[in-house]
């Protein structure tokens, strides 16, 4: 049979080894936390690349869709002209000799 005193010891004994465990523990998980803190702030680093590509793709698509858009406008510009021309083409062999 066990005395209150040796009971007593063999808890306060686990209680000190379950507080050693605990410290090991949180000394073992503190590069775990400094590792993920590191994840973090590189992931919104990465995020915020992201979102800095989208938006020059954005502008690049706008420009290109101006750009396309001043093409047509050319493009049809040119066409109208060159119906002009040959409308002034046949009216100018009416007035040849």
């Amino acid at each position: 049979m066990y005395s209150f005193n040796d009971v007593f010891n063999e808890i306060e004994h686990m209680v000190g080894d379950v507080s050693q465990n605990a410290q090991n523990f949180n000394q073992s998980i503190e590069p775990i936390t400094h590792i993920s803190q590191t994840i973090l702030t590189n992931t919104q680093g990465v995020h915020t690349l992201a979102n800095d590509s989208l938006q020059d793709a954005q502008k690049s698509n706008r420009s290109t869709e101006t750009q396309l858009g001043s093409i047509e406008k050319i493009a049809a510009a040119s066409e109208s002209l060159a119906d002009l021309s040959e409308q002034l083409q046949k009216i100018i062999v009416h007035f040849k000799l």
